[in-house]
């Protein structure tokens, strides 16, 4: 049988089956990805199923308080978290009306003079160092090592040439700042993908400007095929997605909740997850 672009899913289940039982139980995430039900409805689930339960480390419950704090800012009149969608198409509507109220020179210039107070140093005594932050994904240019894209969880994506000497910022003038993948398209550097809370964007001009390609879910991992430009895939709460026009658009391969892809070494028909 002739081998097809499409790559065949090896799914490697690796978490302990108690793990997994509670994981599915955990009905309120499936509630947030599904988008159809009200802040208040997810949180009375939340509560019910961490009543009285273990809520440390592995629990999951420190990851849904996560998302409950950031929710809870979103909520709209009708109690349910407004999509990233909804908030980008409403930010720029405001800023729309902002440049037309003002006039003269200054029309659009938010400048001003800024200088870094720190924290500049990390106590490695300790696990919590405020003004540090955490870098959730990093991508090499594997034609040229000094051109690196990574993301932040709450930072946003940044990129270097020159080996990291310098950066720059990517999404300034975005509304998500939360980076969960990130990706240089490997035979064409110009293209990036970032994998968000907020689906999956993509850039043809090395970050300049982005297009939202799909909102559904939070990605975590995004993979472009080593030499085939038009296949990508990625991996989230909405399951394995794969895209066959270069990331333009992508069809659901697998349900479910993934959190990273990788390509079999010198076999790139086979993809672990």
């Amino acid at each position: 049988m002739k081998k097809n672009i499409q790559a065949s899913i090896v799914i490697l289940f690796l978490l302990i089956p108690m793990g997994l039982s509670a994981q599915k139980k955990q009905i309120h995430w499936d509630m947030i990805n599904s988008g159809k039900f009200s802040f208040k409805q997810i949180q009375k689930a939340a509560n019910k199923y961490f009543e009285g339960k273990f809520k440390g480390k592995g629990s999951g419950y420190k990851q849904y308080k996560r998302w409950e704090y950031f929710a809870h800012r979103t909520v709209d009149e009708s109690g349910f978290v407004e999509s990233q969608e909804t908030i980008e198409k409403e930010i720029a509507a405001f800023k729309k009306r902002r440049i037309r109220k003002q006039v003269g020179p200054a029309a659009g210039n938010v400048s001003g003079n800024w200088e870094e107070l720190g924290v500049f140093e990390r106590n490695p005594t300790s696990s919590w160092n405020p003004g540090v932050g955490r870098v959730e994904c990093i991508s090499v240019d594997p034609t040229d090592p000094d051109h690196i894209l990574l993301g932040l969880p709450s930072g946003g994506a940044w990129s270097t040439k020159v080996g990291g000497n310098d950066w720059k910022n990517l999404t300034d003038n975005k509304t998500v700042l939360d980076i969960r993948g990130c990706a240089i398209q490997p035979t064409n550097t110009n293209i990036y993908f970032l994998g968000t809370t907020s689906g999956l964007y993509k850039s043809t001009n090395q970050g300049q400007d982005w297009n939202h390609i799909f909102t559904s879910s939070t990605v975590t991992k995004v993979l472009p095929h080593p030499s085939n430009a038009n296949i990508v895939l990625t991996a989230g709460s909405g399951g394995i997605k794969r895209s066959t026009d270069g990331g333009n658009n992508f069809t659901t391969m697998r349900s479910g909740n993934y959190r990273d892809l990788v390509f079999k070494p010198d076999d790139p028909n086979i993809v672990y997850a």
